[in-house]
This record gives structure tokens, sequence and C-alpha cells, in this order.
């Protein structure tokens, strides 16, 4: 109220209690008292309402996969616009909620945030139903092989009801009410279907495909010439041909005389006339074979004896050398020797057989006169001047880095270049990255892991080899079926749903995924991608071969897309420590079904239970590789060790293990070997993570490696009954020769040995624990661990 209007009104309430102070005091309170109030009433009227926002509906139900559209409603705002985000599926900018698919109801939260005022936002709740259950049939496995009259048994596994009974079918042959399946006699390859159908309720039911085998055809070996006659000390060249075999080489033998790999036989020197036998015994099935008969006519009585030698073949100086001098007439048996002149050092002929043998240990040429005497009385003598031509063999391709790959398990463990070990590439199957661990869902990838084993490479300077292996359950044609006996998830084994058996389909989940790793990696980051993990073992894979044929197909046109320089691996068939005579069967039929226009390496998993059984399967795989016309492309181990097949437990054996393991391999040019594993008891291990401490057999990788790094086989590997010998140069006349025996034993801190007559210029050795020991004598103490003898030092 005005001033003057409180001076008159308040002292009339309460005359007594005012004198003029506190009547103008109390009056100019009021008056700012009623000027703060209105102040406060203006405000308050001129504040604009408030942004809302709503969402409908609210309370959906949705179904797994499903969609449905929700609608934001905004008030008080110049824009309606609103963003969304749903706690599980997705949601589009216009509202279009995408579910995600589920096997039990799930709460999803979706809200709305206007675009104009960020503090305003609605949410309400939505429920994902998954599928109505009915009665579910699978049937493991969900495709065979079967030999013609071979039996295989077959599980159903029966889902959402209580009664686990099914009935079987079969469109051929007959299966039993437990599952197992007896195939017809048949006489080619026959598609047959089983199928169960479950007794709660008829309309449902699972098929497996059959492909009943017929028999192969018998293995038959013929050659030729049929029962020649070769005159006394004469030769005659054999050949076999071999039908329906994989591996079309022989075994020759004979009963006299010698016969070389190639089939070449040399007569022996004979007085009367002789008859031998020739036998040709199949690679492929050692119990097949032929023989023949070859007529050895004698000189005539009284002929003079003679040399029938004219030339002596070239040798390498260290390089294994071996010529037969030949005489005829006179009266065998014959003696030979050198007089005057002499071999080459490391080079000797003996007496009787006439056999020039040894490893020569000095280069030049030898003038030697050659004379044989025979057994008459009075004695004959021939004699005959021939040239001994030792070449320095100059090395050839030596031993990269490249060659030495491994496998490593644990993130947490230290990358062995950091220990001081060195390796050239790394594979990813035992780092948890397969392809069901990155593509969880359609269209769904976690990268994190892979690229940390990625950068951990690159900045230790190895390559990457990415096994493509395991498909995701989502994607799978069998995903509840157990895989790996149960040690990975279920479904990893069978072929993508998309894949047809005969290789057709869009196989589109397996070309999303090799699209998206090279879209995520690019190139140069991943130089080696191989197809699958050891196929012939049906716990990893349950599918065709024109199906792998198809995914390497397919990896090859896409990864090659985004960098040419990448190399497709074939899938690596594996023994896994069983027969050492392992015919590559599997692979073969890889080939045969095309896959080898698609793979530019050949690969193979060397686990056997001794070291040397490897050249016996790599000979096999190598045979393969001819008769498919790929011997042009490199061959890859691409996972060996001792693995868990050897039972090879003692610290002692697996040093010896490692260390013949990798000169077998290196010495029978296998282009790359991928240890299995770095950081895995008992499989290999060269660090333990539990004890934080490099193995025994870790230290043996570290010498071998030093061994055989920059130095060039001089060819493979040869044994000498039980002894086993590698031989290796370097620049300089380096020479060294490593030597094992395998029927020696080692264990608990010690091994038996044998005694070894050593090669004349080689002056020390070195062993698997580092040492360098001067030779004393002309012999040295070998065991079952590798020693490395050398005629000087190399670093």
């Amino acid at each position: 109220m005005p001033l003057r209007r409180c001076h008159q009104e308040l002292p009339a309430l309460h005359p007594r209690w005012w004198n003029a102070f506190q009547v103008n005091a109390l009056c100019t309170l009021l008056l700012l008292a009623s000027a703060c109030n209105l102040a406060s009433r203006k405000t308050v009227a001129d504040r604009p309402p408030a942004v809302t926002v709503t969402v409908a509906p609210d309370g959906a139900s949705i179904p797994s996969g499903g969609s449905q559209t929700f609608s934001a409603t905004v008030t008080n705002a110049s824009s309606t616009r609103v963003t969304w985000l749903a706690s599980a599926g997705s949601i589009s900018s216009a509202g279009v909620f995408q579910a995600p698919h589920v096997t039990a109801s799930t709460a999803v939260t979706i809200r709305a945030t206007s675009v104009a005022d960020t503090t305003a936002k609605a949410t309400v709740m939505a429920t994902v139903e998954p599928p109505a259950l009915g009665v579910v049939v699978s049937v493991s496995p969900a495709g065979a092989n079967v030999s013609s009259e071979g039996t295989q048994q077959f599980i159903a596994v029966i889902g959402n009801t209580s009664n686990p009974a099914v009935l079987w079918s079969a469109s051929q042959g007959v299966i039993s009410t437990g599952g197992l399946y007896t195939a017809p006699a048949v006489s080619s390859d026959t598609a047959v279907t089983v199928t169960a159908t479950s007794v709660a309720d008829s309309t449902k039911s699972a098929t497996a495909n059959v492909i009943v085998q017929a028999p192969p055809p018998p293995v038959t070996v013929t050659v030729t010439p049929l029962n020649p006659t070769v005159p006394s000390a004469g030769t005659v060249q054999f050949t076999a041909s071999v039908l329906n075999a994989n591996n079309p080489a022989v075994v020759w033998s004979c009963t006299t005389g010698t016969i070389s790999a190639t089939g070449l036989y040399t007569a022996p020197s004979v007085a009367a006339d002789t008859t031998a036998h020739i036998t040709a015994a199949s690679v492929a099935d050692p119990s097949v074979q032929t023989w023949t008969q070859i007529h050895i006519t004698a000189p005539p009585a009284g002929a003079p004896l003679q040399i029938t030698t004219a030339t002596l073949p070239g040798a390498s100086a260290g390089s294994a050398y071996t010529a037969l001098l030949v005489a005829t007439g006179g009266t065998v048996p014959y003696t030979w020797r050198i007089a005057p002149g002499s071999l080459p050092e490391g080079i000797v002929l003996d007496a009787s057989s006439g056999t020039i043998s040894g490893v020569a240990n000095q280069s030049g040429n030898f003038a030697l006169t050659v004379q044989v005497d025979d057994s008459s009385s009075p004695q004959q003598t021939a004699t005959t001047t021939l040239a001994l031509d030792v070449q320095v063999t100059p090395p050839g391709d030596t031993i990269p880095d490249s060659f030495f790959g491994i496998h490593i398990n644990k993130l947490t463990n230290p990358w062995p270049t950091a220990l001081g070990f060195k390796f050239g590439g790394f594979r990813t199957m035992a780092s948890q990255t397969k392809w069901n661990d990155i593509n969880t869902a359609p269209g769904v990838y976690n990268w994190s892991r892979l690229d940390r084993w990625l950068a951990l490479a690159e900045q230790s300077g190895q390559d990457v080899m990415f096994t493509m292996f395991y498909t995701p359950a989502w994607a799978s044609s069998s995903p509840t079926a157990g895989c790996a006996n149960g040690s990975f998830p279920a479904g990893g084994c069978y072929p993508p749903n998309d894949l047809n058996s005969d290789g057709t389909g869009s196989n589109q989940h397996f070309r999303d995924f090799i699209t998206a790793l090279m879209a995520h990696v690019g190139p140069g980051k991943i130089h080696y991608l191989e197809i699958w993990n050891e196929p012939n073992i049906q716990s990893e894979w349950m599918g065709t071969f024109p199906q792998l044929v198809r995914m390497a197909q397919d990896a090859s046109t896409i990864a090659k897309g985004v960098d040419p320089n990448i190399k497709i691996v074939a899938p690596p068939e594996t023994g896994d420590g069983g027969n050492p005579g392992l015919l590559m069967n599997w692979t073969a039929k890889f080939l045969a079904a095309g896959g080898g226009q698609y793979v530019d390496v050949i690969a193979l998993h060397g686990y056997v239970v001794h070291p040397e059984d490897f050249l016996v399967r790599l000979e096999n795989l190598r045979s393969v590789m001819a008769a498919y016309g790929v011997t042009d492309k490199q061959i890859f181990d691409t996972e060996g060790s001792w693995g868990i097949f050897s039972n090879t437990y003692d610290p002692d054996q697996q040093v010896a293990f490692t260390g013949r393991s990798y000169l077998v391999h290196a010495s029978a040019q296998v282009d790359r070997y991928y240890w299995y594993a770095w950081d895995l008891p008992n499989t290999g291990n060269f660090y333990s993570g539990q004890a934080q401490a490099v193995t025994a057999p870790g230290m043996a990788y570290l010498e071998v490696y030093r061994w055989l790094h920059g130095a060039a086989p001089s060819g493979p590997c040869a044994v000498n009954g039980t002894v086993w010998t590698c031989s290796y140069t370097r620049a300089n006349g380096y020479r060294a020769l490593a030597v094992w025996d395998a029927v020696q034993t080692c264990g608990g801190g010690s091994c038996t040995t044998a005694t070894y007559a050593v090669p004349t210029g080689l002056v020390q050795y070195r062993d698997l624990q580092g040492n360098l020991t001067p030779l004393s004598g002309s012999q040295v103490k070998i065991s079952l661990k590798p020693i490395l003898i050398e005629n000087q030092s190399a670093w």
C-alpha cells in the first residue's frame, strides 16, 4: 500500500503500541515485502512450460526376432524429433524396434530422448517372447561316409517332450531300433537318407545324409620287362605300373644282385648261369606285389677277367656317395683294391663287393687305378684307370626364419621373443579366435582379442596364419550337436546351414565372416588363411569335400580381392600320432574334389610317436601331390610336437623329441613348421606359465634354432640301422652332421648311449644344452638326444 496510507491506517489498529518512528519503519518493511511478492509472481508467470516426452505402446509383447513400431510425443518444444535407445536388439531412428532372438522371455527397455531438450526423455518396457516350443528332433552325426556293408551309429536327440523315443528308418540298408545303421552292398557310391521320427509327435523328424562308398577296385602292380636275360654283371631297367592307388610308387627288391629305387637292376658277377627274382611291392598297399624272374648268364668258360666299369659318377663334398665297380670273366668271388692312387677322405672301397661309398671330406679330381683279383689258380688280375671328381657343394637354400612357426595360448604369458626366442610365424588356432569366438550373432563381431594378437605379432616381426575354423551355433546346420568330444561349443564341427552338401548354396554366413575379417584387418595383417582344422577327424568336421572346396574357393576370392598377397592354406589332414604310414587319403580326396585350384599351400599335421616317422607321412603326401599335379605348392606342417599321443612326459624325452623333430622337418624341406605350442602343458610347451620359466625342451629349441637357421641341408636325413644323420653346410666351408641313435632311451636325467665313428675332418660337437666339446679321437658317444658334429664353429 502507499506509504501515506500505511501511516494513516496502522496506528488506528492499536493506537497504544505505535509511535511515529515505529509506524514509519514497519510501513517501509511492508511495502518492500509487497514489492518482492509482486516481482516473484511476475517471474513465474513469464517462465515457458517444461518439455515433455511420452512413448507408446508401453508393455508391448514382441515375438523373438520380430519387430514393433514405437511412437514418441513431444510437447512444449519447437522440434518433435527424438533419439531412440533399446537395451537389447536394435531400434531405428523411426522407432522401429527389431527384437533379438531369445530362448526365454526377455525384458527390454525402450527410451526416447527429446532432441530439443536432452533432459526430457521417456521410457517404456517391452517383453521379447521366445518361439512357442514344440518337439525338436536332431540326429548326430548329420552326415557320414560309410563303406559298403559297413556300419555307423546314429544318435537322436529329442527336445521339448518327456518321450525321448524315435522310430528309425533308412532309404537303403537297415537301421536298428537303437540307431545302428548297416549299409547295403554297393558297387558305386550311393546316397542314403537316415530318418529319426519322434514317437511323441510323428510330424517331427530329422535326417542324416549318408554316402555309402563302394569298395575301391583292387590295387594291382605289373612289371616290365618280364623274364629278361642279362649277362653277368650286366644291368637292366625295370618299370612298374600301379593301378587303383593314390600312390604310384613301389619298393623294389631282388634275391641277388642290386636294384635301385628307380628299378635299375645290376646283376652280380657269376661263374654259372643264375636265376634271380625281382619284386615290386606297392607303397600304397605293401601286401600287393608282383615279381618276375631274371636270367643271369655266366661268361664263357675261360673268359678273361676284365673290369667293365668305365666311369665313376661325380661326388659332392659333404654329401653321401655310392658307386659300384663291376667285373666279368675269371672266377668269382672277386677282390677289389685301389693301387696306386687314393680315394678322397671319407670315401672307402669295400674289397668284396666293389662298392665305393662314404661322405667326401675333400674336393678335387682323384685319379685312381682300380684292381680286381679273381679266385682262380693261377689268379687272374685286371686293372683300369678311373677318375673320381669331388665338387665343392655351395650352400643351397638355407633355412630361413620363416621356417619356424609357433602357437601361443594365453595373452597373459610373455611373447616368446621377449625371452630370446626367434621364430617367423604365428598361427591363431590356440588363441581363442575361432569363427564362433568372434562372430557371436548375425552381423555381430568381437574383434578385440584378435586385434591384441595381431598387434603382438606385428610388434615382434611375425607373420600371421589365421585358421578359419568352427561354425557359430547360430549359423550351423546342426546347432545343438556336440563336437570335439564336448570340448568346444555345440554345432561348430558342422558346415554352415546355407551350404549344401554338394557345395552349392549361398554360403553367405561364411562369406560374410571372411568379408568382415578382411575389411577389419585390411591388407598385410593376415598373411595366411587356413581353411579349417583337422577335417579328417569327425569331431572337428562333419561336412563333405565339396563343401570345403567351396569354402576354399569363396575365401580365396574374397580375401585376395582385399589383399592379393594373402595365401590360402589347404585343410590339414592329421594322423594324431597313429600310423606313421598314413596315406593322406583325406588330402587326396580334397584334391580330387578340385580343392587344389583354390589353395596356395598344402598342409598336414605331423603328430607322430617318433619324430622320424614324419618322413613316411611326408613322402606319402608328396606322392598324393604328384598324382594331382600340385607339386609346385609349398608344404606346411601347421601343427606338430610330441602332443598327447606319444606319452612323452619325461623332460629328457621331450628334449630329444624337440631336437629330432626340427632336424627331420628341416632336412625334408618342409617350408614351415608350426610347433604346438608355446604354453600348453604336455603338448610341446616351451614355456611354463605355472613356473613362469622356459622349459627344458624350450632350451633345446633355442639351441636347435642356432644349428639350423641359415644352414643348408645337404639332403634328407639318412638312417643306417638305428643311427640317424642329417648333413648341413654353410658358407666358408662349414660342414656339420647331426647324429642320434633312435633305439637309445632317455629319462630321469640320463640317457643310454652307443659309440659312433666320426667322419674324417669333423673336430667338435654341440649338444642340445648348448655345450661345445672338442673331439678326442675318432669316436663319440651318441644317444636319443641329437648332437651336432662340426668341422669348425659357425658362431
